[in-house]
């Protein structure tokens, strides 16, 4: 599968003039200590993903383009702060 390529945090494809993202499709932790700002939790959107990469696939079906993604890829990207 495509989510097991790679390192980055995320998997993205810029094949065409419309992007689709999914922001929220993991659970993230924002903020804390380490960067002096109190944390705040991102909950999971639990289909945001799929129906990003589904649009995106769809443009191709239904106008002369192909859409763009970007998703979080879920076995590369960390749930916390750097």
């Amino acid at each position: 599968d495509g989510f097991s390529l790679g390192t980055l945090p995320y998997v993205e494809s810029m094949c065409g003039p419309l992007l689709f993202t999914a922001p929220h499709g993991l659970k993230l932790q924002r903020g804390g200590a380490e960067v002096g700002e109190r944390v705040r939790v991102h909950l999971r959107e639990r289909w945001s993903s799929d129906i990003a990469l589904r649009l995106a696939r769809a443009c191709a079906d239904h106008f002369d383009f192909a859409g763009s993604f970007v998703v979080w890829n879920p076995k590369t990207a960390k749930k916390k702060d750097p």
